[in-house]
């Protein structure tokens, strides 16, 4: 599995990627475009990576891999799923007592913001687009079935997105409601995606993955 993880990430070095990043800038420029003539207020934000990101551990086309990465299989480029970004978002909404929670965990009808998903857009660092990071699991010491000396943890190596990788994070507020709450509630929402994605986003967050920083619109 390490040889796989290996090549993908020389495959997608910072030149190996230009092309896909490009059709992937035009599909989020087309779904802009688009909710804008549906009438949505836009939020059009970009993030860099300042930690590596593990998202999507558990993704079905990255699966071979073991410990999988969230994959879009039509851009062949890992992507930060717009599932993630608004649960990201409507967790800090709660925390902070934000009034825009409600309208980011609506169940009974549709919910007047929206996401889309996230592609990584260009890459700052030295490195490419992907990384190998490393994780040991728990081993049996800890039951004290075996003394520490006596252990052999196995390393599991997996994919994450490089630091310095640059990141789209699109998202609306339907202009119908705004006509009822005013041009505040972007504002807000604007300050929720930052705060959370600076914050962190995706698995590991807890150990210091998954930060941004914000690069302007």
């Amino acid at each position: 599995m390490y040889e796989i993880a290996q090549e993908l990430s020389s495959a997608y070095s910072k030149g190996g990627a230009r092309e896909l990043m490009a059709k992937a800038k035009q599909l989020v420029d087309e779904a802009v475009k688009a909710l804008k003539e549906l009438g949505y207020e836009l939020i059009d934000l970009s993030f860099v990576t300042t930690t590596p990101l593990a998202i999507g551990l558990r993704n079905p086309y990255t699966e071979p891999l073991e410990i999988a990465i969230a994959w879009d299989p039509y851009l062949n480029l890992p992507y930060i799923p717009a599932s993630s970004l608004k649960g990201a978002v409507a967790s800090l909404a709660w925390a902070t007592g934000s009034k825009l929670y409600d309208l980011l965990s609506k169940r009974d009808e549709a919910s007047p913001i929206v996401f889309l998903d996230a592609y990584p857009v260009d890459v700052y660092g030295e490195g490419g687009l992907l990384a190998v990071d490393i994780v040991n699991p728990h081993y049996r010491e800890v039951e004290g079935s075996i003394s520490e000396p006596e252990s052999r943890p196995t390393p599991l190596r997996f994919l994450v997105v490089s630091k310095g990788v640059a990141f789209r994070v699109a998202s609306g507020i339907a202009r119908r409601w705004l006509a009822f709450r005013g041009q505040l509630d972007v504002k807000e929402l604007e300050s929720l995606i930052v705060q959370a994605l600076s914050r962190g986003i995706g698995a590991k967050t807890s150990l210091g993955y998954g930060r941004f920083k914000s690069s302007g619109p």
